[in-house]
């Protein structure tokens, strides 16, 4: 299984979608969960056409920061797991709600969602593209190589490996370091034009920003 894919997963702040023909993924993910016990006791996963019926381990799931794996979906996604799946968590009275079947559930932010595919050739529509992370688990000839070559790599020199996956770990953090940095200084320029010049703030987020680009670079 691609090690890009597992730190993907691991990083990112949005719910996934997988699309895993193979089930290698899954298969994965279902042994990494339960391992951080963090799925739902004896319900390792869901499936899209019994959803409705498991609406209220979902629910449960969200308010005490469970994981939730969901699976046989096609392209067309039940209009409730649209719902959550776009994450629209807001603020009321210092409590973090999410919206989820036209009703708002209090949000614990170890909720954790993955919805899989194992469509061959997915297509959804931007309104869940744009607010998920998609993870491509299917093999081609390519990843198949990279895969193979990992394994060989680990059997003759387990030191690169070990290596390769330091660094792949830490130009993620790095990534998603400098997208904090630029989200605060997009934050800081809310200000008037003649105000700019005085934000020490500003001028040391710049900096920041700067730094951490050529870091990333």
């Amino acid at each position: 299984m691609s090690i890009n894919n597992a730190l993907v997963i691991e990083k990112t702040k949005r719910f996934c979608l997988l699309l895993d023909v193979q089930m290698q993924g899954i298969t994965w993910l279902k042994a990494h969960c339960e391992e951080a016990g963090n799925l739902i006791p004896d319900t390792p996963t869901l499936k899209q056409d019994g959803y409705d019926k498991n609406k209220k381990m979902v629910e449960i799931a969200i308010e005490t920061g469970k994981t939730v794996i969901i699976e046989g979906v096609a392209n067309s996604i039940n209009l409730n797991l649209q719902s959550i799946m776009k994450r629209s968590v807001s603020k009321h009275g210092g409590q973090s709600l999410i919206r989820f079947c036209r009703k708002q559930y209090k949000y614990d932010k170890n909720f954790r969602l993955y919805v899989v595919s194992k469509h061959t050739k997915p297509c959804f529509g931007v309104n869940i593209t744009n607010h998920v992370t998609m993870v491509n688990f299917n093999i081609n000839t390519e990843s198949l190589q990279a895969q193979l070559l990992s394994l060989v790599v680990m059997n003759e020199r387990c030191d690169l490996e070990n290596a390769y996956v330091e660094n792949s770990k830490e130009a993620f953090d790095a990534i998603k370091s400098l997208k904090g940095v630029e989200e605060g200084l997009l934050r800081q320029l809310e200000v008037d034009v003649e105000d700019l010049l005085g934000e020490d703030q500003l001028i040391r987020t710049l900096n920041e920003s700067k730094n951490t680009a050529e870091y990333v670079a």
